[in-house]
Formats: C-alpha cells, structure tokens, sequence
C-alpha cells in the first residue's frame, strides 16, 4: 500500500515538472529535471542517502547535531589552513587589509580590461537551478537578465582590476559535506567540501579569469590541457593513446605513470603561487598538515625567495593584486555555525579561478620534471607541426622538435616514457617516478 502511494505521489510530482516545461526549455535543463526520476543509468554511480552518523578523531560517535558541526568545522579547517572568528573579527581584518594594500600611481590601457560584452558573457554562462549563494541573488537572474546585473556590478569588477577591491559577500559562502561514494560513511575523509557562493562573485571571477587567459595558456607546460580554452577533457586521453601507437610503431618500450593528487586544491600554499604575507605559523601549520620532514622546511623557504608563480608569468602589478584579492579573507560556515572560519591554504574549489591558482603552480612543477627528464635525456620529442599532416610529402617542420612528458588535466598526470628495450624503459621511468615524488 505504502509503495502504491509513493509511487502516484512520483508521477504527480513528474506532472507538475513537466508542466514547466516548454519549446523554450534547454536540453540541458530537461535533463536535469528528469535526472531525479530516472537516475543514473549506471547502477554504480547512483547515489546512496548516508546516515547522519559521524566519528570523532577517538573513533566515538558523535551523541548530538551540535557535536557533529563541531568535528566537520574542525576537519574543513584544518584542511584549508582555516581560524575560526566572528564574522566582525573578519570585517575589520578585510578593512585592515584594504588599508595595507595602497596602490601606486600607474597607467593602464582600456583596452587591457574586460569590456561590457564580456562579463554579459560571464553571466549568461550562470546555470538556472543553482543552489544560492549569500547574497540571496538565484542564478536564474544572472542567466536571464545579465545585460542589468552587468550595468549593475561592471564598476565593481573595475575596481577589483584596478585596486584589487573586492567585496567581503563574495569571498565565502555556505559549506556542505558530499560523500564521494567510497570510504566509511562515518569518517570525515570520505566527504569533500562544496561551497555555495555568489552567483555574481563567480561571474566577476570568470570575467577576469577570461581577460588573463592568453597570459595562462601560455605560461602552461606545453602538454597541460585542463584550464585551457576550447580543451575538450577526453583530449589528454588521445595524446596518450597517440603515444602508445607511436612507441609499438617504432618497436619500443613505453609505460604511462599514472598521478592522481589527493586534495590537490586544497594543498595549495597560496604565497607559492602569489605574493602575500608568510608567517612562521602558516609554514608550521603547512608542514604538520602534509606531513612533510623538518629538513624540506629549507626547501620551502627557498621557493618562497623565488618569484612567484603569477610574476613567473609576467603577469602586471595590477593584474597580481587582483588574484590576491580574490583569495584574500576568504572564508566559509556551515549549517547552524554562528561564527566563520576564514582560510589560508587552497584555491577555493568551485571557483572559477581555482583551476588557475592551482595550474599556475603545477606549472612551475611540471616545467622541472620536463627541465630533468631533458637533462636525462629521457623525454620524448616529436616534430612541431602547424597543421594536420595529410600526405606522406609533406616537408618537415622548420620549428623543430618539442618535448613531450604527457598530458595532463589539472590534478592528473600522466606521464610517458618509452625506450629502445624493456629494461631502458624500467630504467627511464625509475628516474622520472623518483624525480616527480621529489
């Protein structure tokens, strides 16, 4: 009786979806709407309810709502490099960092900054059905209405370019735990962190983010696909495909090193990547955090004489003090928290710049291993060619070669290694795994 019931209250329910829909819906949002009826056609990636039970670090489960906030504050700060304060003790360190950071006089092009168009763009990018942010503005009204939202917040993103300005609503948001589908239900480390932030933060991000993207793309390792423009996901699996058939063409060796970092964006120490104060706490907290020996503690302070990441790239004052901004203060709470916890570490999953941060210094990392696997002699080259090679006479390149080390898409790498013998080839990828865990 009970399963008849439910089972009319899930078609009534469908009725009335339906019903929203007409001959302007997407495609995409059909989909969407049906995805809560049909679900997923893998019985393996369809999603399980968990109980709301959850373990301390002593294996005791939490006894009341109020103990268990306390364990998933403790655990999402700890992994971001997060202090817990007031949201006024918060205000008054953004007021005091908006007093440290005076500008200098400098002259700058209109040309150089985002135009009209382009955060339109950013807003009719916004997805309908969204979870709002802080500010209470749905996505529906960004994607619906973007020429009004950008007459309405244009003269912020200018200020957030020019001065490195940003609003406090749009560097935190609401935190919730998602199970990833593995591990005990009961244990903090089987959830990742979503943040629900503002739709018109994000849009902001995403129009600056699509301003800078010719100084992104080209400070990237050669073969790092993910961030880039027009990169479809599948295409780092073609090039090591593509590698694979070269290698038994030739009658060589070859092995793929498979890296796949664990929480990757939030691992990222954001003076690494970006000017901004340091801290004898901050380094402690970081190496306690990764587990790291007292003897790296030399290492970690000579990466951070060395230019930054963004400086790296030639990135301008102007255009630095900007992506500082946006991971400055940057904060969150969870359900039925009073206070906030305001973050130092990571790159802010869900925001559209945090591939970028997080990119920026997997460059620098990358363009080591490619620097010693040259040196090694045991990276790949192939001729550099401006188009698609149709016919077998074609003359051969005038640029020359290019190192290869395999593609990567943000946190995952794979790296290719072939040789002329199986035992050349177990040798090379011995150095190159030594090398990349270093």
């Amino acid at each position: 009786r009970s399963r008849c019931k439910l089972k009319h209250a899930k078609v009534k329910h469908m009725k009335i979806c339906l019903a929203q829909i007409n001959e302007h819906t997407a495609a995409s949002s059909i989909l969407r709407i049906l995805k809560s009826f049909t679900g997923p056609t893998n019985p393996k990636k369809q999603k399980k309810g968990t109980l709301p039970m959850l373990e301390k670090e002593d294996g005791v489960i939490c006894q009341t709502p109020d103990e268990a906030m306390q364990v998933w504050i403790k655990f999402f700060a700890e992994m971001e490099g997060g202090t817990r304060q007031s949201f006024d003790e918060l205000h008054a360190d953004w007021l005091e960092d908006l007093k440290k950071d005076q500008t200098e006089p400098f002259q700058l092009k209109v040309t150089e900054l985002p135009t009209l168009a382009d955060l339109e763009l950013a807003y009719r990018r916004v997805a309908p059905g969204k979870a709002i942010g802080p500010d209470r503005v749905p996505g529906e009204l960004c994607h619906l209405a973007p020429a009004a939202c950008t007459r309405a917040t244009y003269s912020s993103l200018w200020k957030l370019l020019l001065f490195g300005h940003e609003a406090l609503t749009y560097k935190g948001g609401l935190l919730v735990q998602a199970y990833k589908g593995k591990g005990p239900t009961t244990k903090c480390s089987s959830y990742r962190s979503l943040l629900i932030s503002s739709h018109i933060g994000k849009s902001l991000h995403r129009a600056m983010r699509c301003s800078q993207a010719h100084i992104f793309e080209g400070f990237l390792q050669a073969q790092q696909l993910g961030g880039r423009r027009a990169m479809p996901v599948t295409y780092g699996v073609h090039l090591a495909r593509a590698f694979h058939r070269q290698a038994r063409h030739h009658g060589h060796s070859c092995a793929l090193i498979m890296l796949d970092l664990k929480e990757a964006f939030y691992r990222i120490f954001r003076p690494i990547c970006m000017e901004g104060k340091v801290t004898d706490m901050a380094i402690a907290q970081l190496m306690q955090r990764l587990q790291m020996p007292p003897e790296v503690m030399t290492d970690l302070y000579r990466l951070l004489r060395d230019p930054c990441a963004l400086e790296q790239a030639g990135m301008t004052p102007q255009q630095r003090r900007s992506i500082r901004a946006v991971h400055s203060q940057t904060f969150f709470w969870m359900y039925r928290q009073h206070d906030v916890v305001q973050t130092s570490h990571g790159s802010r999953p869900g925001d559209p710049f945090a591939d970028v941060i997080f990119s920026y210094v997997w460059a620098v990392v990358l363009k080591k291993l490619q620097a010693f696997m040259q040196q090694q002699d045991i990276a790949s080259e192939f001729p550099q060619r401006p188009s698609l090679m149709l016919f077998e006479d074609e003359p051969p390149p005038a640029d020359g070669r290019v190192p290869f080390i395999g593609p990567t898409w943000m946190d995952d790498l794979c790296v290719c290694v072939e040789g002329g013998t199986p035992a050349q080839t177990i040798q090379r990828t011995t150095l190159a795994t030594g090398r990349l865990l270093e």
